[in-house]
């Protein structure tokens, strides 16, 4: 297929989570990829500007297809499933020197879930870890696409002589098996996703304690640590855990819907209404970037949106202005646009470095005009790059309406302050992300013109 012919596809794919799959003219899968919004982070990829090995992959693909989903945390999952079942050619390639993380579910009396890093997988113990005394080895590949695992623990536990909790033993070891899956790439991702993993079907660190842990006071522990629910039906949960690591959503809301409807039959109502519960949370699951976020931001048609901008400037004459668009986290480079600084301030001249009173001036031209563009996309989130001076522009321009922040990069330009509306860390990241890429664009379209040769003497840009 020609580039023409995807790119009209591309054209055709939905801006809702789900991943993508690129394969070769002879079937072969060549890339597995996840997104918030498929359509844009597909188009991504057909850009002028990428890496030599994305050209490359690029120039092999014959065909894409995908595989939407429910919410980014199920394409999250589903990502990983996949690239660890097809192997594809460039997820291996991509692949750098580091250690990617696992997330291990134990197969001792009572399961417990550990996060864990690949490199665990052949052995490697160090107590510094957050899980010590820690070796897995890998086994045979099963076919639900998880692995058989076998790890090293101490203490060893005995076998329930009930359907409680059993209790440590401290006598001696055992090796124990388990499964893994991954691995995954961000940590902080990982951590993210079983949080909300966690809110749905929860689950014990501490199963052994024989006291209820923290999180059975705040529901995210069904209290197997105490004694509060029998040991079959905290396997339960488990075995439901795994479908969804699987990526096996689809199966794991019917096998729900099917036992929920068994038990209100039999009149067993409490329990049905948790399974309710779970069916309800699987069909409703925040985007990751977006959970932690404050009640003032908005999200508008499933899609949060994060406009930034920025200026560059080498003097009074040599000045552009651009302006990104981040749509659930992902670069829309069909949004991004360049503004030449039209006026030069004469006025301004003298107290230009000091105060920095001329980079307030051109911001404020560039924020005037994109107001102007009242059909341009309406954003969730304005970033803009500079402190509380820039902060206070750009709300008399814009208003309160949309939240704003500045991010500054302090007085020794070592770290980020932000200034404005509160924010969660994970949309700081996603701010940051974007405010870095503004001032990328902006230098960019400043060298393209004075390569040109537009930056005449006295020229209005």
């Amino acid at each position: 297929m020609s580039i023409a012919k995807l790119k009209k596809q591309i054209e055709q794919l939905p801006a809702i989570p789900g991943v993508y799959y690129f394969y070769n003219s002879s079937g072969e899968v060549l890339y597995i990829g996840k997104a918030t919004n498929l359509k844009s982070r597909v188009k991504s990829y057909f850009q002028k500007s990428g890496t030599r090995l994305i050209e490359q992959m690029i120039f092999e693909v014959a065909e894409i297809k995908t595989k939407s989903t429910g919410s980014a945390l199920e394409a999250f999952f589903l990502e990983s499933a996949e690239i660890r079942r097809l192997q594809p050619k460039y997820n291996i390639l991509s692949k750098d020197d580091k250690s990617k993380f696992i997330v291990f579910i134990t197969n001792e009396a009572v399961p417990r879930i550990i996060l864990a890093r690949e490199k665990d997988l052949i052995g490697n113990s160090n107590p510094k870890r957050q899980i010590s005394k820690l070796q897995l080895k890998i086994k045979n590949k099963e076919s639900d696409g998880a692995s058989s695992s076998v790890f090293f623990v101490t203490p060893k536990v005995m076998a329930p002589s009930s359907e409680q909790a059993p209790r440590y033993s401290p006598s001696c070891n055992k090796l124990l098996k388990g499964i893994y899956f991954g691995p995954f790439a961000s940590s902080g991702e990982l951590k993210i996703a079983l949080k909300l993993l966690r809110k749905i079907f929860p689950f014990c660190d501490q199963p052994f304690g024989g006291k209820p842990c923290f999180y059975s006071y705040i529901g995210l522990c069904p209290g197997i640590c105490a004694g509060k629910i029998s040991l079959s039906e905290y396997k339960k949960n488990f075995r439901r855990i795994k479908f969804f690591l699987q990526g096996r959503v689809g199966e794991l809301k019917k096998k729900i819907a099917i036992e929920m409807r068994r038990l209100a039959k039999a009149q067993k109502f409490e329990e049905a209404e948790i399974c309710k519960k779970q069916l309800f949370a699987l069909s409703h699951i925040q985007d990751i970037a977006l959970t932690f976020s404050c009640d003032r931001i908005k999200i508008n048609n499933n899609n949060f949106v994060v406009e930034a901008f920025d200026i560059s400037n080498l003097g009074e004459q040599f000045t552009v202005g651009s302006r990104v668009i981040f749509i659930n986290g992902q670069r829309a480079f069909e949004h991004y646009r360049k503004f030449k600084i039209k006026n030069l301030y004469p006025n301004l001249t003298a107290r230009w470095v000091d105060n920095n009173i001329g980079d307030l001036a051109m911001m404020r031209e560039m924020l005037e005009r994109r107001k102007k563009h009242i059909e341009w996309i309406k954003p969730n989130l304005i970033v803009i790059d500079g402190g509380k001076a820039h902060l206070n522009l750009a709300q008399k321009i814009f208003g309160k309406e949309i939240p704003i922040v500045a991010i500054a990069k302090g007085p020794r330009r070592k770290k980020n302050e932000f200034f404005g509306d509160k924010i969660s860390k994970e949309i700081q990241r996603v701010a940051i992300h974007s405010r870095d890429e503004a001032h990328r664009f902006a230098i960019k379209y400043h060298r393209q013109l004075k390569n040109k040769g537009c930056f005449g003497a006295g020229s209005l840009l």
